[in-house]
């Protein structure tokens, strides 16, 4: 289970007590824990908006930790996000008292919980927070700091502060500011700030004004030592920092450090001596489109050498140093000629050549080390346009054209931070040189995941386009926020609940792969291959529009998941809408909602190269129309594009489309192949045809009303003859559907209800036995249902409740296949009666005859030490943690072992006295028995 986002370093990963292992697969995390079933997401979590989720851990936060304080802990967060939440959207409260922490405590931090106010942020480390004056120790008790110091009542928010509204506030400390340092220096300090917000932030909403200190020359007023280059007057100090700089930094930028209580004095500060003056052309940039020029090492003097603005205060978040063009400088990039580097300080042989071969290879975010771990070359340089982190290019990373048709917005991260430009083309990714703040070096090529390489397709039926309606609604419990998705459920289903070893859902069939979420990468991965291989040329996705109102935002979010999918597959794509959609949500403009899902679609899908187009034209198909839209209603809905659509309507509805429907398609219907081969020469204008197995819905049983109140057979012979039948008459095809459960016209692999109401095999018991060392051994022997029929025997004597699942009504079955493999190997094979045949137990006018099939296999035959490798098996499963505490885990055969010894113990063999007289009973009237 992923436990890092894209920040995620080695270093934190492991002080998080997580796993780290360097990765090229798709999908597999770099900082990962395992997941043995105790971080099982909380209904609850899953609820919280993403933008109300509020951090309740740190960098060393396990999930252990974060669900021991009664958090959240999300898996596979987006970056940014936390993977430790509150479940409340904010800080859970608690009851004072002693300190409940684990670990050794420094003694004047030990104090009860009660006193004890908030010194750090999300962002605080052991380190800094120790660094500030302020106690550290991790804790897992809810609203229990691990950074802190001693409330004394002297911290007190002034009644100015708190009317600073929180967009407002502007940070007036630094990552050493205490509570202390942050009051005298006239500013308020915050003891339970929101992420993102300054702990210590100025009284007025921005920087103290009025003198900005003393000006007379002498000694600075700020407390301990400073380098005698650095004490000059602070009218002179300009600010060479931001509320991320630290010490370190400051002085590595070739900057002056010292701690400040003095109002708008800063920590990290340089020598303004009239040469930075800020350029007009500077001023004019606006903030939002300011581009980092610099890194952590960017002094005033290398910003404006390199041709760049440098600002002395700066808002969190934005650059000091920024391009004066609002992007990275154009123009020559520097010297060309061969011969040593203008870059000062000494540099690895390796990486000495002219600055004409060096390509950028790092971010604004890179630093030595994270340069260096790449396998690239770090070197601090003030010469314009010349990376500090560089690798050398050598012909070999010319950009692929397919990778610089790639929006920007849309590149996907392809690699880490250990991702060099050799093993980022290696992968088959795109590698972009100078990259915009934020951005990824390494990015996919189809801007989405690299697909496995697979079959290409199957040859389309004479040459013609055969399209598949996928529906993008299915969500599970985990996707679904705690809830199964309705298109599962219905409103009579529950899939908590199960029937065998499957669970309850509206539909009479099931998923071979099991209930899903639609917007699951590896499903889509799986659905659109099979897609491919069976000679599919692309999707046609039951679009909910981009209203967001319902379940239609997880939709939308699904359907453009499913889009990304084609592209990996080679699969061409377009969108079936639905205008009831419209009227289902009870939108009050359903005309100006319909304009907004044109502009959505003419801007984000008809554009891709992968879009279906039908002579230039890209396709659109509404199912209806219905209660949304009618006649004239469709002319001012597409009256926003600027290329119109090839429109189709559902078949026989192209009147009601005032005159934009350009043709129709064909659907399901209780005429079934009369209704087809009636509309199929009648149709007018492009029109697509239908292919479907048979149609046999679950709405009255899901409590969804009476449904159409037909059915249609399903089989291979319905779905042959209409496909048939419309390759006849049309160029296109549509097979409906992929996987509409609900309607029973799924094409995607199911498992299939028996639909039999009277049994035609009995519950034929398997059984298999495997040696161990030292008499241990493994003995399977169950039902291939879900228990055998003699515990239904025992329940009824004993006149106690089953178990629901355990009995099928008319409606479920569990474990048929395995009977059916039963009844081959016993009756089947031996020659002996089988199924139906076999006569009805309990019953003695007539001898059983069962056939019985054994097999024994000399494991000397295969591979040696088999009972060894068979009791390494036995002890790792037993050895496994318990999903329940106080419990062993056992193999098959312990319990069964277990009842021997209590038997041995006993003398003899427990019945309950209602066996006993059951048997006492039928000895005495059927002496034959």
């Amino acid at each position: 289970q992923d436990c890092g986002d894209v920040s995620t370093t080695p270093e934190s990963c492991v002080a998080k007590g997580c796993c780290w292992n360097i990765t090229t697969v798709h999908n597999e995390p770099n900082c990962f824990f395992r997941n043995e079933g105790n971080h099982t997401i909380d209904p609850i979590c899953p609820t919280i908006p993403i933008a109300s989720r509020q951090d309740c851990g740190d960098v060393t936060t396990t999930p252990t930790q974060c669900t021991a304080k009664g958090c959240c802990w999300e898996v596979e967060p987006a970056p940014g996000e936390p993977n430790c939440f509150f479940k409340t959207g904010g800080p859970v409260t608690v009851a004072p008292g002693p300190t409940s922490s684990p670990g050794p405590v420094d003694p004047k931090c030990d104090f009860i919980v009660a006193a004890r106010q908030d010194c750090g942020d999300v962002t605080t480390t052991p380190d800094s927070c120790v660094a500030k004056g302020c106690c550290w120790n991790i804790t897992t008790v809810p609203n229990e700091p691990n950074c802190y110091y001693k409330n004394e009542g002297n911290h007190t928010v002034d009644p100015v502060c708190l009317a600073i509204p929180v967009a407002s506030r502007t940070d007036c400390g630094d990552v050493h500011t205490t509570p202390d340092s942050c009051v005298a220096k006239g500013c308020c300090w915050e003891v339970e700030t929101m992420p993102g917000e300054p702990n210590c932030f100025f009284k007025t909403g921005g920087p103290v004004t009025g003198t900005p200190g003393p000006t007379v020359p002498g000694p600075t007023s700020s407390p301990g030592p400073v380098d005698p280059k650095c004490d000059f007057i602070v009218a002179a100090r300009q600010d060479c920092g931001d509320v991320t700089t630290t010490p370190d930094s400051c002085v590595a930028k070739g900057c002056c450090w010292n701690i400040t209580t003095v109002p708008n004095e800063p920590n990290c500060y340089y020598k303004n001596e009239g040469n930075h003056t800020v350029d007009p052309v500077c001023l004019a940039i606006p903030v939002a489109s300011r581009t980092d020029c610099g890194d952590v090492h960017t002094t005033p003097d290398s910003c404006v050498a390199k041709g760049c603005c440098w600002e002395v205060e700066t808002m969190p978040g934005e650059p000091n140093c920024f391009f004066k063009t609002g992007g990275p400088v154009t123009g020559t990039p520097g010297p060309t000629v061969p011969g040593p580097t203008s870059s000062p300080g000494p540099i690895d042989p390796k990486c000495d050549f002219t600055v004409a071969a060096r390509q950028d290879c790092g971010d604004v975010t890179t630093t030595p080390h994270s340069c260096v771990a790449k396998g690239c070359c770090w070197n601090i340089t003030t010469v314009p346009n010349e990376p500090n982190c560089y690798y050398k290019n050598e012909g070999n990373h010319t950009v692929d054209p397919v990778c610089l048709a790639i929006p920007v917005s849309s590149r996907t991260d392809c690699g880490d931070v250990h991702t060099t430009p050799d093993s980022c083309v290696a992968k088959g990714c795109c590698w972009e040189v100078v990259t915009i703040p934020g951005k990824p070096n390494c990015f996919f090529k189809t801007g989405g995941t690299v697909a496995p390489p697979g079959p290409t397709s199957a040859p389309h039926p004479g040459g013609k386009k055969v399209l598949v309606h996928i529906m993008p609604w299915f969500e599970t419990k985990v996707s679904g926020g705690g809830k199964w998705g309705i298109h599962w459920s219905m409103a009579n289903f529950n899939p908590d609940q199960m029937v065998g070893d499957k669970r309850k859902i509206a539909s009479h069939y099931y998923p071979l792969i099991d209930l899903y979420a639609s917007g699951d990468p590896k499903v889509i991965d799986w659905q659109l291959g099979l897609m491919k291989v069976s000679g599919i040329s692309g999707v046609l996705i039951d679009w909910p529009g981009s209203s967001g109102l319902l379940d239609y935002g997880t939709n939308m979010r699904n359907a453009e998941a499913i889009i990304a999918g084609t592209q990996r597959a080679g699969l061409e794509f377009a969108v079936v809408y639905e205008d009831n959609n419209l009227d289902l949500a009870k939108m009050p403009d359903h005309i100006g909602q319909a304009k907004k899902d044109m502009t959505y679609l003419q801007q984000n899908y008809f554009s891709k190269p992968n879009y279906i187009k039908i002579n230039g034209q890209p396709l659109l198909l509404d199912f209806g129309p219905q209660k949304g839209l009618q006649g004239g209603d469709w002319v001012q809905a597409f009256s926003v594009l600027s290329q119109k659509p090839l429109f189709l309507s559902l078949w026989n509805q192209m009147q009601q489309t005032g005159g934009t429907a350009g043709g129709e398609f064909a659907w399901i219907w209780s005429t079934f192949l009369d209704g087809l081969k009636s509309w199929y020469p009648r149709a007018t204008g492009f029109k697509i045809g239908v292919a479907y197995p048979g149609f046999d819905d679950a709405y009255q049983e899901g409590g969804w009303g009476a449904g159409p109140g037909y059915k249609i057979p399903t089989s291979l012979a319905n779905f042959q003859t209409t496909l048939d039948l419309a390759l006849s008459y049309t160029d296109v095809v549509q097979v409906c559907t992929w996987n509409d459960y609900g309607e029973g016209t799924i094409i995607e692999p199911t498992l299939v209800a028996t639909r039999a109401q009277n049994p035609s095999i009995g519950t034929n018991p398997i059984s298999l036995a495997a040696p161990g060392l030292n008499g241990d051994s493994f003995v399977l022997d169950m039902a291939t249902t879900a228990v055998a029929k003699g515990k239904l025997e025992i329940a009824d004597r004993k006149h106690e409740q089953i178990t629901e699942g355990w009995a099928i009504d008319q409606s479920g079955y569990k474990g048929y296949g395995l009977s059916m493999m039963t009844e081959i190997f016993c009756g089947i094979l031996s020659g002996g009666l089988f199924g139906p045949n076999i006569k009805e137990h309990k019953t003695s006018s007539n001898p059983m005859d069962l056939s019985h099939c054994f097999i024994a296999i000399n494991a000397d035959c295969f591979a040696p030490g088999f009972a060894q490798r068979m009791q390494s098996l036995l002890d790792s499963c037993r050895n496994q943690t318990p999903a329940k505490d106080g419990t062993d885990v056992i193999v098959a055969g312990d319990p069964e072992r277990q009842h021997m010894e209590l038997c041995d113990s006993l003398g003899g063999i427990p019945y309950h006295i209602n066996q006993i007289q059951f048997a006492v009973q039928r000895s005495c009237s059927e002496t034959q028995y």
